[in-house]
């Protein structure tokens, strides 16, 4: 299914790019096998995007731990200062 996405957006428009986003350490830690289950994901979910040749951000630890209310979750300060950080990531990819 990610595959297919990308595919039918690639196919739509030039400007796609995957964001993996901000997560907190114990969201990391919760999966059965901690950062081992996170990092094998986050490393099929790169391949798949250079495959299917979309750019790829890995934001997993680029906010703080007190940027979040849950574990996933960031706040609306934390959701607020996420979307300038990508706002000017994107910005400097020529977006």
């Amino acid at each position: 299914a990610y595959r297919r996405t990308l595919r039918a957006l690639r196919r739509t428009t030039d400007r796609a790019v995957v964001v993996i986003m901000p997560v907190t350490r114990e969201y990391i830690d919760a999966h059965p096998n901690g950062s081992r289950d996170y990092e094998r994901w986050v490393r099929v979910v790169t391949r798949v995007a250079r495959e299917e040749g979309v750019p790829l951000l890995d934001e997993t630890r680029a906010m703080p731990e007190s940027a979040f209310r849950d574990l996933e979750h960031l706040d609306e300060a934390g959701a607020e200062a996420f979307s300038d950080r990508l706002r000017t990531t994107l910005d400097g990819m020529g977006w």
